[in-house]
């Protein structure tokens, strides 16, 4: 929990809202006229008056030193009102509109517009600071209340829909920090200390106006209000913007687009949301993306999430999810995301006339196929990168192993339920090892740091599966009365020894990988001296640590030489299951689509499998240099 403050407070120390109502309120009230500003003249008002302005009080009406009348057309100016200096110099904001700075066609009340800003046909612009540069054209209202925190300290109850693991959100809150909140364990004093930073986070950016920052641009938006719109962010057609936060900058700037609608939310830079979506009370981290009909509520999406046409509800998922179809998540934990929820997925059967108090757990990668259903509480946080088949319906269970195939049973078996399932460990590696190289490219085309699906955790979880299957006394099939962690489903014996056979070839190649990148890294080969310390000798590196001492449990005996020829021969199996996993497709589509062999590219012209063959070749070159005498 004490690391868990600490990011906090690191969190919070460098936060732009922080930092952009802070100059702000170095200025006491927001109204106060900036330095240099003074109020207009006689000749100044006259001009204005014969350019369609009015004023309930000129004496309220405050003005940049260098000041300009020709940009003051047809305005209604009420309360305090502060403008800056505007020119003639154009600004194209996209979509055929381009106009010059100033304030046009519109009403103001207690209102900052600063430096060629541009104020075009707003129709009511009520306690609002609008920043240098930036546009607001053809909107309806853009307001603020009495005091606004712009969405942060919004209660978000992730996980449990009835709030038992809720947590409050603030704009730079992020997955790991709200997966520490979420799981525990739960120190109280802590836990104070906690509410205690956040406290005095929320005071530091209470604001008494909607902050339209530097660059931004608001175009043909309905209502603003409540709201933080952050440098070079755009909201473009957006029906609703409330009580929320738009973070964004140069380098990641964020959209709220086309008749959408955001309340009580938080989007970080460079996320987007579009196309009539909904975001209500829930966090958008950086570069993840809503869109298409889509509702999220009560949520967290982790960054380069997207989500599209379906329905979100009181969740945390992490990065590089996808649900671009109608489907639904709900109640669900999904810190390391990377997984999918196909169309009409059902991932929230949890109550029937109960409350809905109860959850889903899941691993990194995991697959929802089309049309199942997911029956709460169900655990799946130990079996990443594992596929529920299209049309399963999976009964409340917890799920123990990686990489698996849950699929409706094939056969009906004496003293197995018809309610459950067959699964298939392992089979992901084993029969669809295509899919999986396929998710690491991807991954790596993004930019993603850690593309590579097997890590440290995964592998231990597919070593304790790999033990579980191995201890056994043999018969057809098995429950979990036989294997732990096989929830409400059977595995056949055929099935348990392509698992122990899939996860040994794996967890060998992760090990080998890591030794082969050692060597690699400094420069030596197999027969040096030093080669051999580099696995004798502990190391400060977490993931090829635990690589050298499963490498010296496992193969003992091993000379370099045989580890790294060993490397090169797993290495070209798992190439040629990518290639066989793919070329299942040539063989069933030929049978069923007369010219599919002449649309489809064959699997030994996939982009993926030459992709894999490529890397093969790269790697067996490294290991010659390695073993070379």
């Amino acid at each position: 929990m004490a690391s868990l403050l600490n990011d906090l407070k690191h969190l919070m120390n460098s936060s732009d809202l922080v930092a952009a109502v802070g100059e702000l309120r170095q200025h006491g009230d927001f109204l106060a006229p900036l330095d240099g500003y003074r109020k207009l003249n006689i000749k100044e008002i006259e001009v204005l008056r014969r350019q369609g302005n009015d004023a309930e009080d000129w004496s309220h009406i405050h003005v940049a030193a260098d000041f300009r009348t020709e940009f003051i057309r047809n305005n209604r100016l009420l309360g305090r009102v502060n403008l800056g200096r505007f020119s003639s110099e154009y600004r194209d904001l996209g979509h055929g509109v381009c106009l010059h700075s100033g304030v046009y066609d519109s009403v103001l009340k207690d209102a900052h517009v600063n430096d060629e800003a541009m104020i075009h046909r707003v129709g009511w612009l009520h306690r609002a600071f609008v920043g240098r540069c930036a546009a607001v054209v053809n909107c309806s209202t853009v307001t603020c209340g009495d005091l606004t925190t712009f969405g942060c300290g919004t209660l978000l109850p992730l996980g449990v829909q009835t709030g038992e693991r809720a947590i409050l959100a603030f704009a730079e809150l992020d997955v790991n920090l709200a997966a520490r909140l979420v799981t525990g364990p739960r120190d109280v004093d802590e836990l104070a200390e906690y509410h205690r930073l956040l406290d005095d986070y929320l005071d530091r950016i209470e604001c008494p106006c909607t902050v339209i920052a530097e660059e931004a641009v608001i175009l043909d938006a309905r209502s603003i209000e409540d709201s933080f719109v952050g440098r070079q962010a755009t909201v473009r057609n957006a029906s609703y913007l409330s009580n929320s936060t738009v973070l964004s900058n140069a380098e990641y700037p964020s959209l709220v687009g086309h008749a959408t609608t955001v309340r009580n939310s938080i989007l970080q830079a460079g996320s987007e949301i579009d196309s009539g979506a909904q975001l209500d009370a829930s966090v958008l981290c950086k570069l993840a993306r809503v869109g298409r009909l889509a509702k999220v509520s009560g949520s967290l999406i982790g960054p380069n999430s997207q989500i599209g046409l379906g329905e979100v509800t009181a969740s945390l998922v992490g990065p590089h999810t996808s649900a671009h179809h109608q489907s639904l998540l709900i109640a669900t934990i999904w810190p390391s995301g990377r997984g999918n929820v196909a169309h009409a997925a059902n991932v929230g059967s949890n109550h029937t006339s109960r409350a809905p108090d109860q959850e889903l757990w899941c691993g990194e990668g995991v697959f929802f196929g089309l049309g199942v259903n997911i029956n709460f509480p169900a655990n799946l946080s130990r079996s990443p990168y594992s596929l529920v088949a299209a049309g399963v319906s999976c009964m409340p269970q917890r799920v123990e192993f990686p990489f698996s195939l849950i699929r409706q049973p094939t056969a009906a078996l004496e003293g197995v339920p018809t309610a459950w399932n067959e699964i298939r460990p392992g089979w992901m590696l084993a029969e669809n090892a295509f899919a999986l190289k396929r998710r690491e490219l991807r991954l790596a085309e993004r930019g993603t740091v850690q593309c590579e699906l097997l890590s440290k955790d995964i592998v231990d979880m597919m070593q304790a599966a790999m033990i579980r299957l191995s201890a056994v006394v043999e018969r057809p099939y098995y429950s979990g009365q036989h294997i732990a962690g096989l929830g409400k489903n059977y595995i056949t014996d055929k099935a348990r020894r392509v698992a122990i056979e899939a996860y040994e070839r794996w967890i060998d190649y992760y090990l080998l990988r890591g030794l082969q990148r050692q060597l690699t890294a400094r420069g030596l080969t197999a027969r040096c001296s030093a080669a051999r310390n580099v696995l004798e000798q502990r190391s400060n590196d977490t993931t090829w640590e635990h690589q050298r001492e499963m490498l010296l449990t496992q193969h003992p005996r091993c000379s370099i030489v045989v580890l790294m020829e060993r490397l090169a021969q797993q290495a070209r199996t798992i190439a040629a299951d990518v290639e066989r996993s793919k070329a299942k497709d040539d063989l069933l589509g030929a049978k069923i689509i007369d010219d599919y062999a002449e649309v489809h590219a064959p699997a030994n012209q996939d982009r993926i499998v030459r992709a894999t063959w490529d890397e093969l070749a790269e790697l067996e070159q490294d290991i010659d240099t390695i073993v070379a005498t």
